[in-house]
């Protein structure tokens, strides 16, 4: 009798402990990206633009710009900044892991993955940062172009403040504001190798709802669905504003809304989320 009774306290006792295991997990994951979210305000505040995500001819990813600001200066100066990523000798820092561009929640953080096109490799990033609310977030490259408020870069600008070829704003072009706007979501980089280099998917959209795709969806350049934000916390993902600020959003999100938090500039009225 006393070894049934305490069989039932444990079998009631076990999903309070995993609930306040994942309790921890998005707290240290939503820690993560407020630490991100630092370190773009303070790049910012050096360069006056936003770091650059998958500079054409480098293939390099917008977090190679922030490791000085992440306490990963030494690897950065390492760097030559001159040479492509996929190239020796920038290539073998391609597979440092750093646990604060990882989700704990995800089980398989952390894996050193070959790009889609196979030209290097990279660390599996949980964090991607905000293209747009369309499939490619600019997918052209080649001459520069402009957004009219004098962010220039090598990508055409799609509407998020990152592009995936070379392009980023800068704060004074986020016109719908900072608290209204996606810096970067939750991803889940080991199943969608798009980007190559260091680190591996880290651009997303919002053309697909949050968590669209089931967590262990393989995509290929093919089929792109993965490239909208996902994670592996319940029913929500967490979502950086520009202004540093974390918000745990709902797969249930209003489209219309999630839209507008990922568009820069499109003057919408933002509702609630």
């Amino acid at each position: 009798m006393v070894i049934a009774i305490i069989a039932v306290l444990i079998a009631l006792l076990l999903p309070a402990v995993q609930q306040a295991r994942e309790a921890a997990r998005r707290s240290t994951c939503k820690n993560n990206m407020k630490q991100i979210g630092l370190a773009l305000h303070n790049y910012h505040g050096t360069f006056t633009i936003l770091s650059l995500n998958n500079t054409t001819g480098k293939h390099r990813s917008a977090y190679v710009g922030l490791l000085p600001y992440i306490d990963q200066a030494p690897m950065y100066k390492l760097m030559n900044q001159s040479l492509d990523q996929t190239v020796a000798p920038n290539l073998q820092y391609n597979s440092k892991n750093m646990t604060m561009l990882q989700c704990p929640s995800n089980p398989e953080s952390g894996q050193i993955l070959t790009g889609a096109d196979s030209s290097g490799v990279g660390s599996a990033a949980d964090y991607a940062f905000n293209v747009g609310d369309n499939r490619n977030g600019s997918t052209t490259t080649g001459a520069p172009g402009t957004d009219g408020y004098g962010n220039i870069g090598f990508g055409v600008p799609g509407r998020g403040p990152f592009t995936r070829y070379g392009w980023s704003a800068r704060f004074r072009g986020i016109t719908d504001g900072l608290s209204n706007t996606i810096a970067l979501g939750e991803s889940i980089g080991q199943y969608c190798q798009w980007q190559h280099g260091w680190a591996t998917q880290t651009f997303a959209t919002t053309a697909f709802p949050p968590n669209d795709r089931n967590a262990t969806f393989k995509a290929s350049p093919s089929n792109p669905d993965c490239i909208g934000y996902r994670s592996f916390h319940v029913g929500r993902i967490h979502v950086l504003l520009l202004d540093g600020s974390v918000r745990f959003v709902s797969d249930n999100i209003n489209g219309i809304t999630y839209n507008a938090i990922q568009s820069r500039a499109n003057g919408e009225v933002v509702g609630e989320f």
